[in-house]
């Protein structure tokens, strides 16, 4: 499915939000990570129908709620069930490792 949920903890609700722009595709076993600076939600990689692993990357703007697809000159391989974490590195690096392509 590639619907988005927003889930408030101080109340205990689930709320189906609404999002606009170019939306990524259903997937699984996909990463992503929020960037509190820009309030904005980091999606990366997954499997889509038929076991495909994708590349694709994409961001969610958390303040107006638009989709936006990034389209880098380099991207890792495609795949799936893999880590996406932050470094300590004021750059605001994140590191992508392991998963299935």
């Amino acid at each position: 499915m590639n619907d988005l949920y927003l889930y408030d903890m101080r109340d205990n609700y689930w709320e189906s939000k609404i999002t606009t722009g170019r939306s990524p595709s259903a997937r699984a076993y996909h990463v992503s990570f929020y960037d509190e600076i820009t309030d904005t939600l980091f999606l990366h990689g997954g499997q889509a129908d038929k076991g495909r692993s994708v590349g694709d990357f994409y961001c969610l703007n958390l303040t107006n709620w638009a989709w936006k697809r990034l389209f880098l000159v380099e991207l890792p391989p495609s795949r799936h069930h893999h880590t996406f974490t932050e470094t300590n590195n004021p750059s605001r690096e994140r590191v992508i490792f392991g998963g299935t392509c």
